[in-house]
């Protein structure tokens, strides 16, 4: 039977397949588990995996908090525990390797840190191993991603992950940044847009229960902020992340995205950069879809973008321009496949504007207005296009020679 599961609760999205009416089967290998973590740790490895030698991977901050207590704990149920505190290791090949050297009869890595959670994902998969996680945060990007990316030199290699999780939401131990979760949520609402373009462009389907599911969580999450409940705060997010998973990680491969990307690269990182930048893209593209740049149609001076981007990432220009031509939009075609569709988008953009001074009265709450400079977002809408290979709205508006003219 094809299932509708966009109103599905957390615990029936987990450890199960779902045949999807998009014709997919989705399947999310994982366990989830509530409560006292030192409790659950060793009933899960003393059910599936008793008397193992086991290692506890985290930063420091997390070690200090929790590691040694737990590392007792882990002896005391009669596993052999091992502990690796790496606050610095990434998805590099070579940061990576440091974990190989771990002896081979490991059989579970346990970890606090969604920071490692790409290098833990692809560690337990090569190692056929499970991964038991216990957030400490309500950032949980990239927990499900279906694969991770390694680096090796300047490419990539992507891995499929298949890995047993276990998830154990302790609210106790949980870090509440409120406003990191209202800007990761409203964030979302550009993600949709772009994964609607992505699709039109190229003739794909992405499956509409996880769009719905995705927005229904986002305005839970905007709902539950009031309230400040974190239980349900981490399970919309789990939720959201579950999403990504059967949208195959395309998700996070918007314009906001890209922007946030460049953003680090000119130093501002705080939240309320972030929450101006949704705003300033659902505007810019609100105006792309009701046609009010037809007018100003131009040639993008590659260039001068690979020149600019040159500056700010060190990377050499005959890269980027190289890298630009190669990813180059057949942009007439593209804009054509469009044309049927704009005036739905439009109506989409414009019923989530239509709530702005609500937004921006709940960020106001959640934090002290802080000051932006508009010409840091404007900068780093410019060069967002130029950071990624996935194709977003922004692309479409970079093509037609738009960010020169008003940027």
């Amino acid at each position: 039977m094809k299932e509708n599961f966009a109103g599905y609760s957390l615990k029936n999205l987990i450890n199960k397949r779902i045949n999807c009416v998009c014709k997919e089967q989705h399947f999310i290998n994982a366990s989830l588990f509530y409560g006292d973590f030192f409790k659950n740790v060793k009933e899960i490895l003393k059910k599936d995996i008793p008397f193992s030698k086991v290692v506890v991977i985290t930063k420091t901050k997390s070690f200090e908090k929790f590691g040694n207590k737990l590392l007792e704990e882990l002896k005391e149920n009669g596993n052999i525990p091992l502990s690796l505190v790496l606050d610095n290791l990434d998805n590099s090949v070579e940061k990576i390797s440091s974990l190989f050297c771990l002896p081979e009869d490991i059989r579970c890595v346990i970890s606090f840190d969604i920071e490692l959670i790409d290098a833990l994902s692809y560690f337990a998969e090569i190692k056929n191993i499970p991964l038991i996680f216990i957030p400490t945060s309500l950032n949980l990007k990239g927990l499900f991603s279906n694969r991770v990316a390694i680096k090796v030199g300047e490419k990539e290699d992507k891995i499929k992950i298949t890995a047993k999780k276990y998830l154990i939401i302790d609210e106790k131990i949980i870090e509440t940044n409120f406003v990191e979760v209202y800007v990761n949520a409203l964030s979302n609402l550009v993600g949709i847009v772009d994964l609607r373009v992505n699709d039109i462009i190229f003739s794909k389907k992405s499956c509409e229960n996880a769009l719905l599911m995705l927005k229904n969580s986002t305005f839970e999450i905007i709902k539950s902020l009031s309230k400040k409940r974190v239980v349900k705060l981490i399970e919309e997010q789990l939720k959201i992340e579950i999403v990504n998973n059967f949208l195959n990680d395309r998700l996070y491969n918007d314009g906001y995205h890209a922007t946030i990307k460049a953003q680090k690269l000119l130093n501002k990182t705080e939240e309320s950069y972030k929450f101006n930048t949704i705003f300033y893209l659902l505007e810019l593209y609100r105006l792309y879809f009701s046609k009010k740049f037809d007018s100003i149609l131009s040639i993008p001076d590659y260039e001068k973008r690979a020149e600019e981007l040159s500056l700010i990432t060190n990377e050499k220009e005959i890269v980027i321009i190289k890298r630009l031509k190669e990813n180059l939009l057949n942009f007439f075609e593209f804009e054509n496949k469009l044309k049927k569709y704009n005036a739905k988008l439009l109506k989409y953009i414009n019923s989530i504007l239509k709530g702005k001074k609500k937004f921006f009265a709940i960020f106001n709450k959640l934090i002290k207005a802080e000051s932006v400079d508009l010409n840091v977002i404007k900068k780093s809408i410019y060069i967002a296009p130029d950071l990624t290979e996935n194709y977003t709205t922004l692309s479409l508006i970079r093509e037609k020679g738009i960010l020169e003219n008003i940027l």
